[in-house]
């Protein structure tokens, strides 16, 4: 089976906390990493050699290698401040730096340098040119240089990169498009926003790369605002950013951390960069991305707040598992359409766990949302079959070139009359939860009702992962206890677990899912 390919793009010291943690899956990683640091000792090396600065590419190149703790050490080690020209200058940036001036670029460098480290995956720098970077604040006033920024007092508008060494339009690096092209998901950060991950957004070639790309995209989120960046920020603002810079609602999956730091770490001497804890926004990231992830995603170390890689990843690795349970689910779900009849209960089990209500002046409005087109035009048959009225199809797309089309079946005519038919008035007021007895009754509506519960919010995964498994969401505990209970009539082992959101009914047996089917 091939193997899920992941390009993490961003820089400082964020991404390689990412890197190691993901380089012990079974994923074929690519990282893309800036080249706009100008300070420090990146900075010197940069301005002596004319190329690439070697300080972020250093630390990925550890991260995502399995060299002994003793090369490590050796690799990371930095001259003491009393060593003369050599003071600050890790050994690493040296050997990088040596080593592409051998080669002719840090891109190659980097390429004998995987190799010659045992590094899991590949590692490109997101130009093969040194760029420069600009940040323009919001009072009109341009700062020039990634290692100025932070001094202006004012808040940033919007951020460019330039070569450092010619005027020519910065380009990417050999293939860094065909990676963020070919991958089954992009991971941005986390990471300074403007002055790890844009700097890399913006290189137009990359920015076209990730408006085409059919790749999910998803960012880790900052756990803490940035001083002279991120000021007052929450998880919406900076996603907010990212999707400005880009021109497009590019990012699908928000990853942020909801466990509360203690105050201990906030204002810290050592990591003076930060601030306070960032603010979640819930409703403010719905309305940009098309999933968040909220969870425990801390890490406390040497005084600073930081990401646990591992717990990171391990979201990222279920959600990977999510969308081939999709593609295979959408197979399963179109056959099951073929089979379908026009029946009240499969229609009822729709609106009960994909409707929502509206009310205009001419009264009550019935939405039925779904991702599959199929399904959409089946809940118009259905509902114009039923109860005779036509429904409109709407659709909204976030961005063109992605696979972000929500479609809703729309009915305006009768709705209090279809509520009360299929007896779903009581529901949606809060009243009943479960399911109907009539259905749970009557064999031939029960069927019809798991039937629609599944084409509404059910998910299957293909046999062939090895992780045979049938789920269908409710919201309510109650139903989800109930679609078990109709399932267990029909000598279906179903079980229910709660989940952060709601509550999923499940088959793990492959007989019972076949059954089922």
């Amino acid at each position: 089976m091939r193997k899920p390919k992941i390009t993490v793009i961003g820089g400082g010291t964020g991404i390689p906390v990412i890197l190691n943690s993901l380089r012990h899956e079974e994923v074929d990683i690519t990282a893309i990493v800036t080249v706009a640091d100008d300070g420090g000792s990146s900075g010197t090396l940069r301005s002596v050699t004319q190329l690439t600065p070697p300080g972020d590419l250093r630390n990925v190149l550890v991260a995502m290698s399995d060299m002994p703790k003793f090369y490590e050490k050796v690799f990371q080690y930095r001259f003491d401040e009393t060593d003369g020209a050599l003071a600050g200058h890790p050994l690493g940036n040296l050997i990088i730096s040596g080593i592409a001036e051998m080669q002719g670029s840090t891109y190659n460098a980097m390429q004998l340098l995987t190799k010659f480290f045992h590094v899991t995956g590949k590692i490109y720098p997101a130009s093969e040119n040194p760029l420069t970077l600009h940040a323009v604040f919001k009072d009109g006033h341009e700062v020039i240089g990634e290692s100025h920024i932070a001094d202006y007092k004012g808040m940033i508008d919007h951020v460019y990169v330039t070569n450092t060494y010619n005027n020519e339009e910065p380009t990417a690096s050999r293939k860094v498009v065909d990676a963020i092209m070919d991958s089954d998901m992009i991971v941005l950060g986390p990471g300074s926003l403007f002055t790890s991950i844009l700097p890399n957004l913006v290189i137009p070639e990359i920015k076209q790369a990730l408006l085409e790309t059919s790749a999910e995209v998803a960012y880790v989120c900052n756990i803490m605002t940035q001083y002279g960046e991120t000021e007052h920020f929450t998880d919406a603002d900076h996603v907010e950013v990212l999707n400005r810079h880009l021109g497009k609602d590019v990012i699908d999956t928000v990853l942020v951390n909801i466990q509360e730091v203690p105050q201990d770490y906030m204002n810290s001497n050592e990591f003076d960069e930060y601030l306070v804890q960032v603010e979640h926004d819930f409703a403010g990231l719905r309305k940009q991305v098309k999933r968040v992830i909220s969870s425990d995603f801390l890490r406390l170390e040497n005084g600073g707040a930081f990401h646990n890689g591992d717990f990171v990843v391990e979201e990222l690795m279920k959600f990977g598992e999510d969308e081939e349970a999709m593609s295979f689910t959408v197979k399963v779900k179109e056959e099951l359409l073929n089979l379908s009849r026009f029946d009240k209960s499969e229609l009822s089990a729709i609106i009960k766990m994909s409707g929502s209500l509206g009310l205009t002046g001419d009264g009550l409005t019935l939405s039925i949302t779904t991702e599959n087109a199929k399904i959409a035009r089946h809940i118009y048959e259905l509902t114009e079959n039923l109860y005779h009225v036509q429904p409109e199809i709407k659709y909204h797309q976030k961005t063109n070139l992605r696979k972000n089309r929500i479609y809703n079946v729309f009915v305006v005519a009768n709705v209090r009359e279809i509520l009360n038919d299929l007896q779903l008035a009581d529901s949606f007021f809060g009243i009943e939860m479960g399911i109907n007895p009539t259905i749970l009754e009557d064999d031939d509506k029960g069927r019809a009702y798991l039937r629609g519960a599944f084409l509404a919010t059910g998910t299957i995964r293909d046999p062939e992962s090895g992780k045979y498994q049938l789920e269908i969401f409710s919201v309510y505990q109650d139903h989800a206890e109930d679609l078990a209970n109709l399932m267990r009539k029909f000598i279906l082992y179903a079980k229910v677990i709660e989940h952060k959101n709601g509550t999923v009914t499940y088959l793990q047996k492959a007989e019972d899912i076949m059954d089922f089917l």
